[in-house]
Parts: structure tokens; C-alpha cells; sequence
């Protein structure tokens, strides 16, 4: 129940207080969003829900917003396929930041760590060296936006079982950019650039208005109770994965430029794993989806019909 998490949560936060004040205990996870099919602007203006609800709770029974801030770690997600508004998410977020946290009567010095994943939701099955570029392009926003931390996650790992060699490729892409790359040494590179400031000046009056809309339903929970959230998410979704079947949005490899002889099978040692609503599940929950899905699973069910096919012929030349 929330008042059972509620507890368990005051009491992580004792602990952090006492015995690891290095430690982050509270967080929020902006990059499930994204990967369920979010905008920029809802990624960052849900996130801020969260945080409302979080403090608000935390704040009223003891914790003070300072502490809370110091304790607090948020992900957003980075993604290739839309770089500038990744680079630009970022700086949005610490300006909302500034403005959100004036109401907590928070130090202006203190900010929370913010952790970047790099998106789920392009990576694909399909011509699967074309993710290490768009993992390389996904660590290159997340510095030039200003990141604290970062995890690029192995090209591939939505369709092949952990190995270490992927694992560690993914780890040296981050190793490249800050040690060889000095991509962080310099601060907010992107000032300056009229698009860059542009479009980050767009994400902080979309991710507000989402902000409030979740605040005008009761806050982040009564939102998702009411499938606002979700509602949103969706829609955002379904709009996206339109534009991609019909080519408007492109993955280079899949549709666009794919590598017509490659044999998924081959290659492919697990699919998307489905979301199952428990009996007493209370909130529906967000359902990660990749926009490659569809052709994957279409691919694989062609190669599979036509090694049935060529078996049976097989077998009857035989006979």
C-alpha cells in the first residue's frame, strides 16, 4: 500500500542519513517514460509531478526539502533519434529546477544528480551495429546537455543475452567521450546556439503545462489513477509508431537502407517480454515498447514460414 511504501522510504532515508551520506535514496525514473513512448516535454513535466508528490509526502513528516534534494537522483532519457531535443531536455530540466524548487524554499546551490539512460525504445534487432552509433550520439547529447552520470546500455541487449563483450564496448563508448573526447570538460557547450535555446525554451512551457494538468487531477498518483498519465503516454506513442511505419520517422537500417538478406533468427535469442496486469494490479502500468518491434516480429515469423517451407520440400524430394 502507499502508506506501507511510505514507511519503508522514511526508513532508507534515516539509514542514508546515519550511515551512507553519499548515498541517493530517492528517485525518480524519467527514462520509463520515454521508453513507453513519452515526449520530451512529458518526460520532464511528469517528472516534476513526481518530485511535487514526493517532497510533499517526505517534507510533512519530518524530512526537510534541502535533505531530500541531496538525497535525490533523476534520470531522463537520451535518445539518437532526437538528439537536439535530448541535449535540450537537459538544460530545460535544471532551468524547471530552479523555478519548482523556489517553492520548497530550497538552497539555490543544491541540486539533485541527474542520472541520463540512454533510449530503449530506437534500438532494434536490425543491422544491430547501427545502435552503437546511436548509443555514441545518445552519450555525446547526454554531456553536451550537462549530465551528472551516465549508462549507455549494450547494443544488444533487447534481443541477444547479456555477453561481456557487448557490456563492455558500451562501457568504453562512455570512456571515449570523457577521457579521449573531453566531452566534459567543457560546461553547457550548447549556450549560446539560438536552436538549442530555442528548443529548450519549447520544453520548459510543454513540460509546465503537463505539470500542471497532472496538479489540477490531484497530483501524480490521482493522475495515473485517472490513466491521465497513461492516457497521454499512449497517445504519444501510437503518434510516433504511426510516423515510423510510414516512414516519417526514420531508423536507418530498419526503414530506411535495411540489410534485406540479414536473417534475424539467427542472431535473435529473445523477444519483448509482455506486461501482465496482476488480479489486484491498482494503476495501470506503462508498457515499454521499441518502435522495431512490429518489423522484428514480422521478419522473424517470414524466416521462420520459409525454413518450414524449404524443410517440407526437403523432405519430399527425399521421399
Amino acid at each position: 500500500s502507499a502508506s506501507e511504501s511510505l514507511k519503508v522510504l522514511e526508513a532508507l532515508l534515516n539509514l542514508g542519513k546515519e550511515t551512507l551520506p553519499g548515498f541517493s535514496f530517492l528517485h525518480t525514473r524519467g527514462h520509463l517514460l520515454h521508453n513507453a513512448g513519452a515526449t520530451p516535454g512529458m518526460e520532464l513535466g511528469f517528472v516534476f509531478a513526481q518530485l511535487t508528490e514526493y517532497f510533499d509526502l517526505l517534507t510533512g513528516i519530518g524530512f526537510s526539502p534541502d535533505f531530500l534534494t541531496q538525497k535525490l537522483e533523476v534520470s531522463l532519457a537520451v535518445s539518437a533519434d532526437d538528439y537536439f531535443a535530448s541535449i535540450a531536455k537537459l538544460r530545460a530540466f535544471r532551468v524547471l529546477w530552479s523555478t519548482w524548487a523556489e517553492q520548497f524554499n530550497i538552497k539555490e546551490e543544491l541540486t539533485p544528480a541527474v542520472h541520463v539512460v540512454s533510449s530503449r525504445r530506437n534500438k532494434t534487432a536490425f543491422d544491430e551495429y547501427n545502435n552503437l552509433l546511436r548509443l555514441s550520439a545518445e552519450g555525446m547529447a547526454a554531456y553536451l546537455g550537462g549530465c551528472d552520470s551516465l549508462m549507455l546500455i549494450p547494443h544488444d541487449e533487447t534481443f541477444r543475452k547479456g555477453n561481456s563483450f557487448s557490456s563492455r564496448v558500451a562501457i568504453n563508448l562512455q570512456h571515449l567521450l570523457r577521457f579521449e573526447s573531453k566531452m566534459a570538460e567543457v560546461t553547457d557547450p550548447a549556450a549560446g546556439s539560438y536552436y538549442l535555446e530555442s528548443l529548450t525554451d519549447k520544453l520548459i512551457d510543454t513540460a509546465w503545462m503537463h505539470f500542471q494538468e497532472c496538479e489540477k487531477l490531484g497530483g501524480y498518483t490521482a493522475a495515473l489513477y485517472k490513466k491521465h498519465v497513461q492516457g497521454m503516454v499512449e497517445r504519444a506513442a501510437s503518434s510516433e509508431q504511426i510516423q515510423f511505419n510510414e516512414s516519417k520517422k526514420i531508423l536507418v537500417g530498419v526503414n530506411k537502407f535495411p540489410a534485406k538478406e540479414e536473417q534475424l533468427s539467427a542472431k535473435t535469442e529473445k523477444g519483448p517480454i509482455p506486461m501482465e496486469m496482476a488480479d489486484r494490479q491498482l494503476v495501470m502500468p506503462l508498457k515499454e515498447k521499441r518502435l522495431a518491434e512490429g518489423l522484428e516480429a514480422a521478419k522473424l515469423r517470414a524466416e521462420k514460414e520459409y525454413i518450414l517451407r524449404e524443410s517440407a520440400g526437403n523432405e519430399t524430394e527425399e521421399e
